[in-house]
């Protein structure tokens, strides 16, 4: 299962990686306007230092619009293309610069915007490192190539190695050792040059960080965390108490063996707190897993203890309609034992085969339109057993999403009893029909509901002997007699009051009995 990503984390990372882009785009105006206006700071930072060359802050500006395009995920064609044509002309400029140093040539294109006194004639004035050129074309390739997703091991394999080599001429500067950025005789990386590039590094890894290598960084989980935790006190720790003890020892604070003591020292102990409060957080993290196993298993066993003692069949398909679950009652419905059908469509083993075909190119509707016009409903069907007999079964479809794909458990019942019930319900009815209608004598259906309304309240209130009541409130039987409700009358009935049709002695008692009837 792929791991969760941090959606803040990754919107945190991709902020960054506008950042890193505006950054380089800021050094690159400012070692141009260094040239322009000749500010030495702009162009070396601090005297002494190599320069940046003009070509090499154009190539960064260039590369850093690219960067802050492409990492935007502009849909626009037009800024798609000017994102590819910055990089392109960086990636041009660099490599017309490494072919200057392979064919030892001057194309004329590095003093071209600005002339470059600060060397001499014969050390290729104006003309960036051979390694800064070299960076240069592999970080302008992967700009070019960052908005496509099946090259993320390209970007973040050059992105990384151009970080390395941005690293190594840092720690050179702020080591004071030379021969970390003086990569070539007379070629020597600019303090800026390096951290420009390390800004760019930064900004490509930072723009897809749910791709490859960064996908772990960006990741809920536990490995996720610790990478988080480790790898900054991994990198810059060291780098760090390294710089300060030097520095210590170079003012004559102690020699190199107690810096090397001193170093190893606190590398061990920074370490082992770092193992220390990593290994709380796996244990926490593991006790959690436990519980949720614990938790997980409890309900697992729930499950099963209501799928297997359920009355009802319950079968579950997965998106290809093979089953899944096929509880004791299914097997007993339908004739198959469990381990026979799992995995095998289901269309083949209870469907009739008149109603296959409808079944999946219902299935396939629901996965096209996200429509199912039964899933839900209670629905009345023709099944078939292992024996191939067909019977008539309710059932009930209900579709549980389970991560990208969906299942559909159905709940079935015989209904067999159930029909032949209804079945001799109705044969009962239509005797009874036939024998009400041509009984030789009248027959009436009445309705004493009310009636029997008003005897509960009369109990209600203490009446227990009606005969009594009924001899001294007349009334109440002539009311009583209002409110029963004749339903129907047979043939008989009809031709017994005269009556041309049912609906005229439907309905109250009124219609029939006179008054002075009541009144006895």
């Amino acid at each position: 299962m792929p791991p969760h990503l941090n959606s803040p984390l990754l919107s945190a990372y991709r902020r960054t990686s506008h950042a890193a882009g505006g950054i380089v785009i800021g050094i690159a105006v400012l070692v141009m306007a260094g040239w322009l206006f000749d500010i030495s700071v702009f162009k070396t930072i601090l005297p002494g230092l190599a320069t940046m060359k003009a070509n090499t802050a154009l190539a960064f500006g260039l590369i850093g619009i690219s960067l802050l395009l492409a990492s935007s995920n502009h849909e626009n064609l037009w800024v798609r293309i000017v994102s590819n044509a910055c990089a392109a002309f960086a990636i041009l400029i660099a490599v017309l610069t490494l072919s200057e140093y392979v064919f030892r040539i001057d194309l004329g294109i590095d003093q071209l915007l600005f002339k470059d006194t600060s060397i001499p004639e014969t050390l290729y004035p104006g003309r960036m490192a051979a390694v800064t050129a070299l960076n240069l074309s592999l970080l302008g390739f992967t700009t070019l190539i960052l908005n496509r997703q099946q090259y993320w091991w390209p970007v973040q394999a050059f992105g990384i190695g151009t970080l390395l080599v941005s690293v190594v001429a840092l720690i050179g500067y702020a080591y004071g050792v030379p021969s970390l950025y003086d990569f070539f005789p007379h070629s020597s990386v600019a303090i800026h040059t390096a951290f420009a590039f390390f800004m760019l590094c930064v900004g490509i890894l930072f723009a897809r960080p749910e791709e490859g290598l960064m996908k772990i960084f960006s990741s809920d989980s536990i490995a996720g965390v610790m990478a988080r935790r480790l790898m900054p006190a991994a990198v810059v720790f060291p780098f760090v108490l390294g710089w300060l003890l030097l520095t210590g020892e170079r003012m004559g604070l102690y020699d190199s063996t107690f810096r090397l003591v001193l170093f190893t020292m606190s590398t061990v102990i920074v370490f082992a707190v770092l193992i220390w409060w990593n290994a709380g957080l796996l244990q926490n993290a593991d006790v959690v897993r436990q519980q949720t196993q614990l938790q997980l298993s409890e309900s697992k066993e729930r499950e099963a203890a209501i799928l297997y003692t359920s009355l009802d069949a319950v079968i579950t398909i997965d998106h290809e309609g093979r089953v899944l679950e096929f509880n004791p009652a299914a097997q007993k419905t339908f004739g198959y034992e469990r381990a026979e059908v799992l995995g095998r469509e289901m269309s083949e083993l209870i469907i009739p085969f008149s109603l296959r075909e409808q079944h999946r190119k219902g299935l396939a509707k629901y996965f096209a339109t996200g429509e199912g016009p039964i899933l839900g409903k209670r629905i009345e069907l023709t099944g078939m057993r292992a024996d191939r007999s067909e019977f008539p079964l309710e059932l009930t479809i209900t579709p549980i999403g389970m991560g990208e794909q969906t299942i559909f458990t159905g709940f079935l019942r015989d209904i067999t009893e159930r029909k032949r019930a209804e079945d001799a319900l109705r044969e009962s009815e239509t005797r009874y029909r036939s024998m009400f209608e041509s009984a030789a004598v009248s027959i009436w259906e009445e309705d004493f509901t009310e009636v029997q309304a008003t005897l509960d309240d009369l109990k209600a209130k203490g009446v227990t002997e009606f005969h009594k009541y009924f001899s001294e409130h007349p009334e109440f039987v002539r009311n009583a007699i209002t409110v029963v409700k004749v339903l129907d009358v047979n043939e008989q009935s009809l031709k017994l009051f005269g009556a041309a049709s049912k609906h005229e002695l439907m309905g109250s008692l009124n219609k029939i009995f006179l008054p002075e009837t009541q009144a006895a």
